[in-house]
């Protein structure tokens, strides 16, 4: 049975206001508050790029002042210690408006008429003007150093320059000097005896939890071997202790190393309070990747995530179902898929396909039901927990229900969403 149915002064006006454009940017950076934690040990570089020269080495949980940003906010310059270089974004945690940063960063100079060295290798920096004062830290090769004073003359003398705050050291010999290094203060000439140690540490506050170590220890920028020394601790140092990661005797523990992170192995310090007891670093970056994974049900920001800045470039994204696993279509996405959970910019929620009645077709027999696919998507910003973007994809329709069809035919669906639908709409969000 059958059914039924229905020149030349431009360039000189360009000058003048590229030149203001500069100055502006230069004001507008330490004005913008930007801060960078580092999620990894970071490279940081001469330039915004890989092909620049790496100058430094930032350690694991450095926090420090952005000073600028390439085009499409990708690489981001930073003060290291004084250093001016950039490290990539993908390797930062940044807070504070990104966008305010001058593009191109501020410029690095030396003060007008001073004497500078730089060091092609890595240098001690010590408290005195001689190997037999304490080291404070290292200058990692390529630091440019304003210069302040001398000890003595003539190729082995020693110069002095501030470092984190506080009189420092160096061989002059093993630094290529700019400038007139004996028109600096002679400071062996001015005193009768090298300048003291360095005074002694503030008291350690009540209650706090110390270690002394036994002998010459590491200090490194992370909580493990793998992670860079950043420089040494002598025999005999009490320190106070801020934070663990891992528990017990076998943790590692965190104290303040010349005004940034410094991690030593909890074993090899004589330690006197409940180490226990500190913030547990591990714990809290676990509850952060956790928090990632959660935010399709949770929408709640994770401030340890790395910022999306938007622009051109790659931004590391996660595509999850809403439980939080790795959604069948993640494979589609591998190039913008985040080197670490914390390292995750962007997190698509990616909801089940659904079928949708779009008309039934009415017969003097059964009913005739036509459905459409769709897959909605919400599009979330990870470290500020803002859903910036949300749609409806739809798969193909069905054909049209005919004038005549078989008696037993109730259904008609037409074709599933399909992941490269899901990708074209993230291509504008994850790779600009």
């Amino acid at each position: 049975m059958k059914r039924h149915r229905r020149i030349h002064l431009v360039v000189g006006v360009l000058a003048i206001v590229l030149l203001l454009a500069l100055i502006l940017a230069a004001v507008a950076s330490a004005q913008t508050g930007v801060q960078a934690t580092t999620l990894y040990n970071a490279k940081l570089r001469s330039g915004p790029g890989t092909g620049y020269a790496q100058i430094a080495v930032i350690p694991f949980g450095t926090v420090l002042p952005a000073t600028g940003r390439n085009a499409d906010s990708t690489w981001i310059q930073l003060n290291y210690n004084g250093i001016i270089g950039w490290t990539a974004a993908s390797l930062l945690s940044l807070a504070g408006d990104v966008g305010s940063l001058p593009v191109g960063g501020i410029a690095v100079e030396a003060p007008a008429g001073g004497v500078t060295g730089t060091n092609p290798n890595l240098l001690n920096v010590r408290s005195g003007p001689g190997t037999s004062y304490a080291a404070l830290g290292q200058l990692p090769p390529g630091s440019t150093i304003a210069l302040n004073g001398r000890w003595g003359s003539g190729p082995y003398l020693w110069v002095r320059f501030d470092y984190n705050g506080r009189e420092a050291w160096a061989a002059g010999w093993l630094l290529t000097i700019a400038g007139d290094v004996m028109a600096l203060p002679d400071i062996q000439a001015g005193e009768s005896a090298p300048p003291s140690a360095p005074p002694s540490a503030p008291p350690l506050p009540a209650g706090a939890v110390i270690g002394t170590n036994a002998g010459v220890l590491n200090v490194r920028g992370g909580p493990g071997t793998t992670y860079g020394t950043v420089g040494q601790l002598p025999a005999g140092t009490t320190i106070a202790l801020n934070a663990r990661w891992g528990s017990g005797s076998s943790a590692w523990v965190r104290f303040d190393y010349n005004g940034q992170p410094g991690w030593v192995a909890a074993w090899l310090l004589r330690i006197t309070g409940d180490v226990n007891s500190l913030p547990d670093i591990q714990a809290e970056y676990r509850a952060a990747e956790q928090a990632v994974r959660q935010i399709c049900q949770t929408g709640q920001a994770v401030p340890l995530a790395a910022a999306y800045a938007g622009g051109p470039g790659v931004h590391p994204t996660l595509i999850l179902n809403p439980n939080g696993t790795d959604h069948a279509w993640a494979g589609w996405a591998w190039s913008w898929r985040p080197s670490a959970t914390l390292a995750t910019q962007l997190v698509a929620c990616v909801e089940p396909q659904q079928e949708n009645v779009i008309e039934v077709c009415h017969y003097t027999g059964p009913d005739i039901t036509r459905y459409q696919y769709s897959v909605a998507v919400r599009l979330f910003a990870v470290q500020s927990g803002q859903q910036i973007a949300s749609t409806t994809l739809w798969g193909t329709p069905p054909r049209e229900c005919r004038q005549w069809e078989p008696w037993d035919l109730v259904r008609l669906a037409g074709g599933p969403v399909q992941p490269t639908q899901l990708i074209d709409w993230l291509r504008p969000y994850a790779q600009p």
